[in-house]
């Protein structure tokens, strides 16, 4: 994980909340600010790109109606995560040293893939 990650504390993730359902929480990596000598304006940065971040931690899933079955998240704790940028959710939750962090929450159907998977973890298929 990312030593900008202000839930990390001697290379350890500590997390201890839970979210609900199949939401998930995350703590999302800053925008760059360029692409190669391209500098991107701010405006752009926040409204058109999508979001990378580690995932805090994962709910355990919703039950469909439709199908009558339950539907695990697929997503971990430690996951690279890309996102959709307009999730509207966030919220302050404090950090390994007890500093207000603000989060984002986002629902498992706003993940739009998963980067790099923790090695320890696996998600189900």
């Amino acid at each position: 994980m990312s030593n900008k990650n202000p839930f990390i504390k001697d290379g350890k993730l500590i997390f201890n909340f839970r979210p609900l359902r199949d939401l998930v929480f995350i703590w999302p990596e800053p925008q760059p600010e360029s692409i190669g000598n391209i500098l991107i304006p701010e405006k752009y940065r926040e409204d058109y790109a999508n979001s990378v971040g580690y995932v805090l931690a994962s709910g355990k899933g919703y039950f469909d109606p439709v199908k009558l079955e339950f539907i695990p998240n697929r997503s971990r704790q430690g996951d690279l995560i890309c996102f959709d940028s307009g999730c509207p959710w966030e919220m302050e939750l404090p950090d390994a040293e007890g500093i207000k962090r603000t989060i984002r929450v986002i629902g498992e159907r706003d993940i739009q893939c998963i980067l790099h998977k923790e090695e320890n973890e696996t998600a189900p298929v």
